[in-house]
């Protein structure tokens, strides 16, 4: 893969930050807040997206409270 996206080093690491400074050239904002988007629904939409048909093609099932928490961490920019 490295050869095809130009990245020197191999790791996820490497990829990632290949990855964040890709998204600033192309002016893609790194939080959900930076285009209005809140918390106000964020156990709603955790709930909704488990119940979603298409979360059962994930190859982990997640719960509830893991959607929620991906959900958050997008708005504030979390990536871990």
């Amino acid at each position: 893969m490295n050869r095809f996206i130009e990245i020197e080093q191999s790791g996820v690491e490497t990829f990632i930050d290949w990855v964040l400074k890709f998204r600033i050239q192309l002016s893609i904002p790194h939080k959900l807040s930076e285009i209005g988007i809140n918390n106000t629904d964020s156990k709603t939409i955790g709930h909704m997206a488990q119940q979603e048909p298409s979360a059962s093609g994930n190859p982990k099932s997640l719960s509830a409270e893991c959607y929620t928490q991906i959900f958050e961490n997008t708005v504030s920019g979390k990536l871990s």
